[in-house]
């Protein structure tokens, strides 16, 4: 996906580099260039923004395999407890049911 937005991205909007992002966004949107902040905020929200969303990647992944994990061993268990309920259960509900009498 990437291989294809950074040239469309590159063709509608234009290249900027790091360095020069703060001039390419008053050229490119004068009406914005009082509300633009400086290149240093620019880099180091971006910064910010980037270790966000990689924390939230980080988070999300880790909660996904414990859930994965938790729901696979209780696939196991259930399958387990399954396999001795059709062999054995009618063994077990006699004896629930003679101890009830």
């Amino acid at each position: 996906m990437s291989d294809q937005a950074i040239p469309w991205l590159n063709q509608h909007l234009g290249a900027a580099t790091p360095s020069t992002c703060h001039d390419w966004l008053v050229q490119r949107f004068p009406a914005l260039a009082k509300y633009v902040p400086s290149q240093e905020q620019l880099l180091e929200q971006v910064g910010t923004a980037a270790k966000t969303a990689g924390a939230f990647v980080v988070s999300f992944a880790a909660g996904m395999t414990a859930t994965t994990a938790t729901f696979l061993l209780n696939l196991f268990v259930m399958l387990y407890a399954m396999f001795f309920f059709f062999r054995d259960g009618h063994k077990s509900w006699n004896a629930f049911f003679i101890t009830l009498r």
